[in-house]
């Protein structure tokens, strides 16, 4: 396994590319649709579920802000406009909560199931011409979100 550091709120990460099954995930998750994010051992397991069919798993500390989590993820895209962007989870109620960028991840009403907390990566906020958007990753985002909402409803 080859390992990458990286910073993200001042906090270090390390970042494998996983090259066998995750354990006790149903289905099991393959090198193909995961990318493992190991940090220290304190804190809650969440499973970032992302716009290209990626898992994104990692340990979420308890100091962690929403918006470095979000940086975090806007990292492996080498997304330049986060701002159009945001992470939710279902809660309990079955309700679609939107984390809020200035609260610590944790303070959140996160579901209390066992496993992972499953979070998803999606866009926020719409503009009303994609002409507005400045980067090519920014758009295919865009339209990678927009064929999620459509398959969901199919």
């Amino acid at each position: 396994m080859s390992y990458d550091t990286i910073v993200v709120g001042g906090r270090k990460y390390s970042v494998c590319e996983q090259n066998s099954q995750i354990l006790g995930s149903d289905p099991p998750l393959t090198e193909k649709n995961v990318i493992v994010v190991f940090a220290m051992t304190e804190g809650r397991h969440c499973q970032v579920q992302l716009l290209d069919d990626r898992k994104l798993e990692l340990l979420v500390q308890p100091k962690l802000l929403s918006r470095e989590l979000l940086d975090l993820v806007a990292s492996h895209f080498s997304l330049k406009e986060k701002e159009y962007f945001g992470i939710t989870f279902i809660d309990d109620t079955g309700q679609t909560i939107w984390l809020q960028l200035d609260h610590r991840v944790l303070e959140h009403d996160l579901p209390k199931k066992p496993g992972p907390v499953p979070l998803y990566f999606a866009v926020r906020f719409y503009i009303e011409s994609i002409s507005f958007l400045k980067d090519k990753t920014t758009v295919e985002l865009f339209f990678l979100n927009a064929k999620a909402c459509v398959h969901k409803d199919a």
